[in-house]
């Protein structure tokens, strides 16, 4: 049996929640018999490999043309994408991303070139068009896409002024080629051309159902994580040692931990960072935080921490803190934290909520600096009845998310 993963983004030339969950699948299928091709983006080579799995890669669209990034036309790739397939031969493709290089025009040339076609979920923004599912920035939205709420939500964010955001507001509603009506169009493709939709957490599934799509089309598969060998938690102290993993950038909130830290008593908590740079229009954001961070008595900023130091550095914090303001589908780092045994503090956002157990393996808050404050003071007098409970806690394995999906696949080959 052979499989296709495709995603624009793939190790060893980005790391994030979308590569670990590919790369981890990808692991589990060939333990398991199936060969495997990961079919990725580079401009440089056509080929290459990543601790075993192959990648073949098409190149990046380098047009101008905004049609094209919006998703209104095909990038120029069709002839290689398919070629890249043909010459493989793969039963399944599974698609991961979504992006002007490889998107729903993918999709449809892989369904009927004859390929069966799954497409799993990483992100918000495949359901919403601000891309955090926060209605007009300040609060949960239910997903349920239409012109006019839809419409309006766009040209709050885009406008300056009352009647900038009535002009943008009456061409989301009405024209026939606005992003709402070509989002309602994507829709209609999923449902049409993808065999499978696999939403990785329970509350995409309810927004893809309110959408309209399948029931039967949708398949839960949530993340997981390797389990550590030999762990090895850190001895109780008087300081409060907190961490947060990922990339730094406005919507993963380390900002508001960074402030809710200066309001406090902190010459008994320490910080530890391990920074996904995002530079670009976030590298201001980016220098300001780490600069903040190291004056902090005590902290750390490490950036791009190997894979591998990962589960020495989890077991070395009294509490993960993931502080995101938008809604995760996950992310991976709680999986990783809670597979170490590491309660989390996250906000009542999302997927996080769905995987912390408030006062059992950790707190949840409502994302504002003044819960925050209160939540960590609860958290340091709760660390003993915290870390009781986590010996015992047990996590999703990364192994699960590779029997599932195999399942899927079978399943889908044995239909007509």
């Amino acid at each position: 049996m052979k499989v296709t993963l495709v995603t624009d983004y793939f190790y060893p030339k980005s790391k994030g929640g979308t590569e670990k969950y590919v790369y981890l699948l990808a692991s589990y299928l060939l333990t398991a018999g199936w060969e495997v091709q990961v079919l990725s983006i580079d401009n440089e080579k056509e080929a290459g490999s990543y601790n075993g799995i192959n990648i073949t890669y098409i190149k990046e669209y380098q047009g101008t043309d905004k049609n094209v990034f919006k998703g209104r036309v095909p990038p120029d790739n069709k002839e290689v994408f398919l070629e890249r397939l043909k010459q493989f031969n793969p039963s399944v493709v599974h698609f991961h991303t979504l992006t002007s290089n490889i998107n729903l025009f993918h999709i449809q040339w892989a369904r009927k070139a004859g390929y069966k076609v799954v497409f799993t979920t990483h992100i918000p923004s495949h359901i919403c068009l601000r891309g955090d599912l926060l209605y007009r920035g300040k609060r949960m939205c239910d997903g349920y896409v239409n012109m006019v709420k839809c419409g309006t939500c766009l040209a709050g964010k885009k406008s300056a002024g009352k009647i900038d955001f009535l002009k943008h507001a009456a061409y989301n509603i009405l024209h026939p080629s606005s992003s709402v009506k070509i989002r309602l169009q994507e829709f209609s493709v999923f449902n049409k051309y993808a065999h499978a939709v696999v939403p990785v957490s329970k509350w995409q599934e309810r927004m893809f159902l309110n959408n309209g799509f399948k029931k039967e089309k949708l398949v839960v598969c949530r993340q997981g994580a390797e389990l550590p060998i030999g762990l090895k938690r850190a001895g109780s102290t008087n300081t409060l040692k907190l961490g947060f993993v990922g990339r730094i950038e406005p919507i993963k909130g380390l900002d508001l931990l960074v402030e809710a830290i200066e309001q406090l008593d902190h010459k008994n908590i320490e910080l530890h960072v391990a920074a996904i740079p995002q530079l670009g229009e976030h590298e201001d954001y980016y220098n300001k935080l780490k600069n903040k961070v190291k004056s902090f008595p005590g902290s750390t900023w490490v950036e791009s921490l190997p894979a591998e130091k990962l589960p020495a550095f989890y077991q070395s914090l009294t509490y993960l803190v993931v502080p995101s303001l938008w809604l995760e589908t996950g992310p991976f780092v709680v999986y990783e934290a809670l597979a170490n045994q590491l309660p989390v503090i996250g906000t009542d956002l999302g997927g996080i909520k769905e995987l912390v157990q408030h006062g059992k393996s950790g707190f949840l808050f409502q994302p504002n600096v003044e819960s925050l404050v209160a939540t960590l003071k609860d958290a340091a007098g709760s660390v003993q009845e915290i870390s009781s409970f986590m010996e015992n806690y047990q996590v999703r394995s990364s192994n699960e998310i590779g029997k599932e999906m195999t399942a899927l696949y079978q399943k889908l080959l044995q239909e007509a």
